[in-house]
């Protein structure tokens, strides 16, 4: 007998990854080859997650490699924000 959803949870397990960090990471990958430039402020409201629970899992999928980040600047040299992109894959 097949559990087909157990899939996505074993799928999960193998990138070892929460949910919050996948949901964030489809957003991200949702923005498209542009890349995200929406504040991780923004993110947690779009997607319902505290900002910090954001700021922790770039942190951690930016060193695992699964992100890439870009500063962004105005005219006169004052950072905006981040754009960010999906990485090439684990670092590790």
């Amino acid at each position: 007998m097949s559990h087909a959803g157990a899939e996505p949870a074993r799928r999960q397990q193998s990138v070892g990854l929460t949910n919050s960090q996948l949901r964030i990471l489809g957003y991200i990958a949702s923005c498209g080859a542009q890349g995200c430039s929406d504040t991780k402020n923004a993110i947690a409201e779009k997607l319902g997650v505290c900002p910090k629970t954001v700021d922790r899992a770039v942190r951690r999928m930016r060193d695992d490699g699964l992100i890439v980040s870009t500063a962004r600047f105005d005219e006169h040299g004052s950072q905006l924000g981040n754009v960010y992109f999906i990485g090439a894959g684990s670092k590790q």
